[in-house]
């Protein structure tokens, strides 16, 4: 019986710490990456307000002209050297953003495999009612890294109407984008844009492992915790086990083979509780239902006496 009652509860115990922990490490994984995408999220509107505010305040402030250009206009280069600055912060540390083109006019703004497949998804797979600055859309995720997993956070950039950003200043036509930009970069490929032309990706990778890291401790803190609360609750069950149940059980089983072989059986206590204070009151009158048919067939065993008889 024991036995059985230490296996029924060390499934139970084991069972415990797989569902715990199983739902313990989605729901941390869950959490870690809400932390993680509101991280990029930010980085990522601190970009294309950098952006907005370029193309709104500063652009108007130079003149675009054959022998005149200045990065300092663009509001992509603007978005890179401030999210630059911002990254080199220490509490910053592996953050990255990028943005990323099939044909960009600056060569380190060139898509790899990795982000030319997140672009060509956006262009394979739009919305339904097309791309809208009012209404982003984006794609997130798990990436593996030789540094370590990182999330990334992405969303298209596509080229807007010219009335509201003058992409096509820089991006149209050869003959009429400004010869100084083509001077500062030779052999330049992201022209020929077309106004709702996704054209590359704004990417914005933040490190997760070592908050998964964190999330592993605080699993085999809680598993721990788990087994030391499990560990207690199967001594004490075992020690009320023996107490109030093996051991009143152990002395009515006693009494019950005593009963059978005829012998001498104890009273067994019927004031013990629910079901075992019952069993022991059905023994006792068993027991006493015993003890009178021994009475009376030791009486039809004695010689009958002869009243008339002296001894």
């Amino acid at each position: 019986m024991q036995r059985r009652m230490n296996l029924l509860l060390l499934g139970i115990l084991f069972t415990g710490l797989v569902v715990a922990g199983a739902s313990f490490s989605v729901g941390e994984v869950r959490r870690v990456q809400a932390e993680e995408l509101e991280r990029a999220q930010l980085l990522m509107d601190l970009a294309n307000v950098t952006r907005l505010y370029t193309n709104d305040e500063v652009r108007p402030l130079f003149e675009y002209g054959s022998t005149a250009f200045h990065k300092a206009m663009v509001p992509s280069y603007a978005s890179r050297r401030i999210t630059e600055a911002l990254l080199e912060k220490e509490k910053y540390r592996g953050y990255s953003i990028r943005e990323a083109a099939l044909r960009p006019i600056n060569a380190d703004n060139r898509a790899d495999d990795w982000e030319a497949g997140i672009i060509r998804g956006f262009k394979d797979h739009p919305p339904a009612d097309g791309y809208s600055l009012e209404e982003p859309v984006s794609v997130n995720g798990m990436r593996s890294m030789p540094a370590g997993d990182v999330f990334f956070l992405a969303e298209p950039i596509v080229v807007p109407p010219e009335a509201q950003f003058h992409c096509l200043v820089c991006h149209g036509a050869p003959d009429q984008v400004p010869a100084a930009m083509l001077a500062e970069y030779p052999g330049a490929a992201g022209l020929n844009w077309t106004e709702g032309e996704v054209v590359g990706a704004q990417i914005v990778t933040v490190p997760i492992a070592t908050a998964l890291k964190h999330r592993k401790e605080r699993l085999a803190t809680l598993l721990l915790s788990l087994l030391a609360v499990f560990t207690l609750i199967y001594v004490a069950a075992n020690a009320l086990l023996a107490r109030h149940f093996l051991g009143p059980m152990r002395t009515m089983t006693d009494s019950a083979e005593k009963m059978s072989r005829g012998e001498e059986a104890p009273w067994i206590d019927e004031g013990l509780p629910g079901e075992q204070g019952r069993l022991g009151a059905a023994i006792n009158r068993l027991k006493r239902s015993q003890d009178k048919a021994l009475e009376i067939a030791a009486r039809a065993e004695e010689p009958e006496r002869n009243p008339d008889r002296t001894w």
